[in-house]
């Protein structure tokens, strides 16, 4: 059987001090649970009360512990959610426009999906997902008459990660990551 003992002896001044500050610095201070809401992507907080803090010798460092968004944050919005699609190899361009919303890839590719048969073309010859692997979205065009023109105002390729051009039948992997 062992048995050990630790003894502490503060040999000067300094070291005095110094525990003095990991005790002060180890109590428990004020803290304030804050609730934001809103229908906007921009978060605004105003405090009422306003938050006091007792004057001291301490100072005070304000951070943001936690959000939680429960998917609150619109990433489809007017300036981003519109696509031009062909059906006849570039001849006509039909504008699809996505709603205003919070939406995953999967989410996004399923809503061009539901578009795409509304304006006359054929399920699953244009298909988007995410490559997990390496952050960027993928489109796969199948039908050789069909095409996406991300270079149109208001477009989603911002959101997706492609360039402002056309993209015809092929694998077709964004060129900047996702930002959603």
């Amino acid at each position: 059987m062992y048995r050990f003992s630790l003894h502490v002896y503060c040999s000067s001044t300094m070291e005095v001090e110094y525990l003095k500050k990991l005790v002060e610095h180890s109590e428990p201070k004020p803290s304030y649970h804050v609730i934001s809401t809103g229908r906007s992507s921009q978060l605004k907080t105003i405090f009422s009360p306003p938050l006091t803090f007792p004057e001291g010798a301490c100072s005070y460092e304000m951070a943001l512990i936690k959000l939680e968004t429960y998917h609150s944050f619109p990433n489809i919005k007017l300036g981003n959610n519109s696509i031009a699609v062909s059906f006849d190899n570039g001849k006509e361009w039909k504008v699809i426009k996505i709603p205003i919303g919070c939406y995953e890839v999967k989410a996004i590719n399923q809503v061009i999906q539901r578009l795409v048969v509304e304006n006359g073309g054929k399920a699953d010859q244009i298909n988007i997902s995410p490559n997990v692997n390496t952050l960027k979205c993928v489109l796969d065009i199948k039908d050789k008459n069909y095409q996406v023109n991300f270079n149109i105002d208001n477009s989603l390729r911002t959101v997706l990660g492609f360039n402002a051009e056309i993209y015809k039948i092929g694998h077709h992997e964004g060129e900047q990551i996702l930002v959603n």
